[in-house]
């Protein structure tokens, strides 16, 4: 089998070495949840000062944390904690903070001129209390 990462054969099984060098350095196996991390992120430098344990979590923040897990309110201003799933589009932090948003994109729309609003309308079957209804 081929491996992205490096291996070295321990009592017939083969192991990843970065895995190996820690449990060595550290004297017992590696928990489950634990992962090593190489810090300059090059795979093959397994010096054990390049080598770092750390949960499954912090290492998946380290390397796939595309959106920042604290934001600002667009509309007031806090700082909030969205949803993990929300990340990407979070903008407010709270239902009446979204409703204010919703509101003032609403009349931002409706300000414009004649031919971006048409524009917009002919997308949207009729309006109704709430806004625009998609058709």
């Amino acid at each position: 089998m081929t491996y992205r990462y490096l291996t070295v054969e321990v009592d017939g099984k083969t192991k990843l070495k970065h895995r190996h060098i820690m449990e060595q350095h550290l004297g017992r196996a590696l928990l489950p949840g634990e992962q090593v991390h190489h810090r300059d992120e090059n795979i093959r430098n397994n010096d054990i000062s390049n080598l770092v344990v750390m949960t499954a979590k912090d290492h998946m923040a380290e390397h796939k944390q595309k959106h920042p897990l604290q934001l600002a309110c667009q509309h007031c201003g806090k700082t909030f904690t969205p949803a993990p799933t929300k990340r990407a589009r979070a903008k407010s932090c709270s239902t009446p903070c979204a409703n204010a948003l919703r509101s003032k994109t609403e009349k931002a729309t409706k300000s414009r001129p004649p031919m971006a609003r048409a524009l917009i309308q002919a997308n949207f079957t009729h309006e109704c209390e709430v806004g625009w209804v998609a058709a």
